[in-house]
């Protein structure tokens, strides 16, 4: 799955992916995490969207990173709309 997406150099992708998920997890230079996954339980996943999960530096989840409203998780993401996440985490200081 992580050639779906535009990876900033110096960041690490480990895949977790098992039977019915994909999911990626990057890790970028500044010491922040987005967990980006679509399976049949994500939201969107079924419908071919991903669903992805700010982690902050101390391994938390934390959706305040990318001003997600009222949660830590995000779904019903297309390809596009999660490269724009990955480009703002990357960018966080």
């Amino acid at each position: 799955m992580k050639t779906l997406f535009t990876i900033p150099k110096n960041s690490k992708v480990k895949d977790t992916s098992c039977i019915d998920t994909s999911r990626i997890r990057i890790e970028f230079s500044n010491g922040y995490e987005l967990s980006v996954i679509r399976g049949k339980y994500s939201y969107g996943g079924p419908e071919g969207l991903f669903e992805i999960a700010p982690i902050g530096r101390e391994n938390d989840l934390n959706g305040d990173l990318l001003n997600f409203e009222c949660d830590d998780v995000l779904g019903w993401l297309t390809i596009d709309q999660v490269n724009e996440y990955i480009t703002k985490m990357n960018n966080l200081k």
